[in-house]
């Protein structure tokens, strides 16, 4: 049913060694697939699980970033559903269930993405989906935008769409990795360290209108680390990341 897609970068102690013993228990994924920035992983990996028909490995031969680390992992995925997971979170088979439900009871087209409502104190967003508001598309996100301006997060004093489109633990279509168009985007996909994930959903909102669903009761863990990529270039790349918040909530409130 699922590729389970995980970008990389010195997580197997810390998280892969316990998550990735429980993914290879899913019957509900089908394949795992690393996509590692140095090698590191992927060679703890292979010593811990030995040989698994589960497991694809990619080893970039430069450091690519958390963008395009994403899209070549979700490149190599073999079926049609991606569930794109950071590697120091973790989805249960409850997530999975939730996914595969939904997706098999809905006539969804290709230009989908899905994600959870809920992960922690600060990535919850269950008063979208719980009141049925839980389709974002350019028709829909006046009226959600007004709705999420009474749901203000405590933690960062801010709304909490603006998580969601940066949080990036997602169920998509192999179709949207195939047609998405990277090459104008060359220069801001080179400093989006710590805005990735909207940077993506601009892009796949912008070129391919996507739908874009939130599940409703479907969690997922969502740590904190400390090497987090995005703790460390956020306050380096904060113009590019507000100048690419601005776009998206532009085409999406249908201002351009």
């Amino acid at each position: 049913m699922f590729s389970l897609c995980i970008p990389t970068m010195n997580r197997f102690d810390t998280y892969l060694k316990n998550n990735l013993e429980k993914y290879l228990q899913n019957s509900l994924i089908d394949e795992i697939v690393i996509s590692d920035e140095n090698g590191n992983d992927t060679k703890k990996i292979k010593e811990y699980f030995g040989e698994n028909s589960k497991f694809k490995f990619n080893i970039n031969e430069s450091r690519q970033g958390p963008f395009m680390n994403k899209m070549i992992c979700c490149k190599l995925a073999k079926n049609s559903w991606i569930a794109l997971i950071d590697s120091d979170n973790f989805a249960d088979n409850d997530y999975f269930i939730k996914m595969k439900n939904f997706i098999e009871c809905n006539k969804l087209n290709e230009y989908t993405i899905l994600s959870p409502d809920y992960a922690s104190k600060v990535f919850q967003w269950e008063y979208l989906s719980k009141t049925k508001n839980n389709l974002i598309n350019k028709n829909t996100f006046k009226k959600l935008n007004e709705l999420d301006k009474q749901h203000v997060s405590s933690h960062t004093n801010v709304g909490c769409l603006s998580h969601l489109l940066n949080t990036g633990n997602f169920v998509l279509n192999k179709t949207i990795i195939n047609n998405i168009i990277l090459k104008k985007e060359e220069e801001i996909i080179k400093k989006s360290y710590s805005f990735d994930v909207v940077l993506f959903l601009l892009l796949c909102f912008e070129q391919l209108n996507i739908d874009f669903y939130l599940i409703e009761d479907c969690k997922y863990i969502h740590e904190s680390s400390k090497d987090s990529v995005y703790l460390e270039y956020s306050n380096i790349y904060r113009d590019f990341a507000n100048l690419t918040y601005e776009r998206i909530y532009q085409i999406l409130l249908n201002t351009i």
